[in-house]
């Protein structure tokens, strides 16, 4: 059977994380191929060289916003025309789903399915705001009739897509949780990699700079110890995603006068070593679907402070996680100065991940053979 993943370039991300497990733990009896969407120049992706490693055959098409309907859909149907029509797509691009479901089923695909990984929330002006909802609202009556399929990383991921989301299967974001485990001799490498001192509050986070992230609130916050005469710097591993966003910022750093204490170091292939140079993680996003790169924290033992915009779901209850007021920079502040530094014992980590279904190796097993089902 042929399987078609759909998604952006693979760049760090929580979906590109589930995406690269699947890919990592393939079904040899599933033909699986990764279509990236992308604006003309712009479809690398920092897990290009590992796909081609794994033997992954990969097609591209023009991003649907990019290019139009009528355009993309030329674009698909041609590409179904050169290497035949898949049994099943999976598209991994939220509400832009069902227009891609749309122009699958005009082209023969019997099974499609919506993955919504995102709770998605709009920021800016009312009137913009306002705007994208509209835009939402006309999405998800495509996604909602053309999609046959609904899958979701959290509850609340369903909700915010999907009309019938009580029905909705709940795949979380997965990851092989023993490479992420603690390890005291890289911890040393990767401090001194980073140039940490013993006496430094090493804070650290991992996504995109883009406005959903909120990093803003950490910048202040780091601003707020360091007047208080606390030695602590904040690492952020991530592609800037939002030029315009960074650009504020970078004014913000400046005129906080951290330009010594916040580091945005770019994208990384190596989180699993990068995580453990941190005594704290950080996720102070204003909302999302779920959060992989928290569960890799926790999977490091790193106590991990997440915003009230983070699905319950991203704790793994083992007494690492402590919420914080989402846009409140004197609570991120207090909460990294007083962070409980528990210690967690490796065999309740990898507990916790089997118990709660976000280890890969068992889970990708069951995604393959749902896609199985399907055709069945």
């Amino acid at each position: 059977m042929k399987v078609w993943i759909l998604n952006g370039p693979m760049n760090l991300g929580g979906t590109e994380s589930l995406i690269m497990e699947l890919l990592r733990n393939k079904d040899k009896n599933v033909d699986v191929a990764l279509v990236i969407h992308s604006s003309k120049g712009n479809s690398q992706g920092v897990y290009d060289e590992e796909i081609k490693r794994l033997g992954i055959t990969r097609y591209d098409l023009p991003s649907v916003g990019s290019v139009g309907v009528k355009a993309y859909k030329k674009a698909f149907e041609e590409l179904i025309a050169k290497v035949g029509v898949p049994d099943v797509i999976h598209s991994n691009m939220n509400a832009v789903g069902g227009i891609i479901c749309k122009i699958a089923k005009e082209c023969g695909v019997k099974h499609r399915i919506v993955h919504c990984h995102a709770d998605i929330k709009y920021r800016g002006s009312k009137i913009s705001i306002i705007k994208s909802e509209i835009g939402l609202w006309l999405m998800k009556k495509y996604v909602n009739k053309y999609a046959n399929h609904f899958w979701a990383c959290s509850k609340a991921a369903a909700k915010r897509l999907f009309y019938k989301y009580e029905n909705a299967v709940v795949i979380p974001n997965v990851i092989n949780v023993k490479k992420y485990l603690p390890n005291n001799k890289t911890k040393e490498i990767e401090r001194e990699k980073l140039c940490i001192s013993q006496d430094t509050i090493a804070v650290g986070a991992v996504g995109r700079i883009a406005p959903i992230k909120n990093y803003e609130v950490i910048i202040d916050a780091i601003a707020k110890l360091k007047t208080e005469g606390i030695n602590a710097r904040f690492y952020c591993y991530g592609s800037a995603a939002d030029e315009k966003y960074f650009q504020t910022l970078k004014e913000r750093i400046i005129k906080n006068n951290v330009e010594e204490e916040v580091c945005f170091l770019g994208n990384s292939t190596e989180i699993y070593k990068n995580l453990n140079a941190f005594d704290v993680y950080v996720m102070p996003s204003i909302t999302e679907g779920l959060g992989i790169s928290a569960l890799e924290a926790q999977a490091n033992g790193l106590p991990t402070l997440l915003s009230l915009g983070i699905p319950t779901e991203t704790d793994m209850e083992i007494g690492l996680v402590q919420r914080v007021e989402t846009t409140n920079a004197e609570a991120w502040a207090n909460a990294i100065l007083n962070i409980n530094a528990k210690e967690v014992g490796v065999e309740e980590i990898l507990s916790a991940f089997v118990k709660n279904g976000y280890d890969s190796t068992t889970k990708c097993a069951e995604i393959y053979k749902m896609y199985k089902d399907m055709v069945i």
